[in-house]
Parts: C-alpha cells; sequence; structure tokens
C-alpha cells in the first residue's frame, strides 16, 4: 500500500477577510457624523472670516457636500481593497439613513396633520 494515497487532502488556502459588516455600518454613520461636524465648522470659521456674502454660498454647498462624499470614498475604498463585507455594512448605513430620513418626514406630515394644519 502506498502511503502517498491515505495521506490528508493538503488544507485550503486561507480565505481573504473580506471585512465587517458591522464595521461598515459604525464606519458609515461615523464618517457622515464626522464629516457634518467638520464641515460645520468649516462654514463657521468662512463664514467669520469672510461675511456672509455670495461667495459664502459657494463654500458653504461645497462644505455641505464633504460629508457624503466622503460616505462615497469610503464606499468605493472598501470595495477596491477588497472588503465587500465592510462595503455592504457602509451600503447598510446608506439605507438606514435613508430609512430615517423618510420616517422623520412621515413624522412631520402626521404632526401637520393631526393639529389641523390641513384645513
Amino acid at each position: 500500500m502506498d502511503p502517498s494515497t491515505n495521506s490528508l487532502p493538503p488544507p485550503s488556502p486561507v480565505s481573504e477577510h473580506k471585512g465587517s459588516m458591522l464595521a461598515g455600518f459604525f464606519i458609515g454613520w461615523g464618517v457622515l457624523i464626522g464629516g457634518s461636524l467638520i464641515a460645520g465648522m468649516l462654514m463657521a470659521l468662512t463664514a467669520g472670516l469672510f461675511g456672509f456674502t455670495r461667495g459664502m454660498t459657494a463654500l458653504s454647498w461645497m462644505f455641505g457636500m464633504l460629508p457624503q462624499a466622503a460616505l462615497i470614498a469610503a464606499l468605493v475604498w472598501a470595495f477596491v481593497n477588497g472588503k465587500t463585507r465592510t462595503g455592504l455594512g457602509i451600503l447598510a448605513a446608506i439605507g438606514s439613513m435613508i430609512a430615517l430620513v423618510i420616517l422623520l418626514v412621515a413624522a412631520c406630515f402626521g404632526l401637520m396633520a393631526s393639529s389641523g394644519g390641513w384645513h
């Protein structure tokens, strides 16, 4: 009997770590909240330095878009680096943000309707 036929199969290669959905979820919310705080500070700084001028509107718009741009950048980074589960977690965070906006808008319409604001 040949000893090579009774040997165990070689171990399978270790699969690459694809990240964590929970980490991606927290990254998504952290980027949005942290980016919003930084954008607000930049808006306040430029308004204090330059005053409220027509150019301030463009800067405010640009600073206001930074958190969303950072969120998309984090999503692209996760998928490009092979962290697909982290990317899915970031997508879940974006989905929860959209759901939160829908719920808050529905609550506001409900308050308007119940207080007689429609008549």
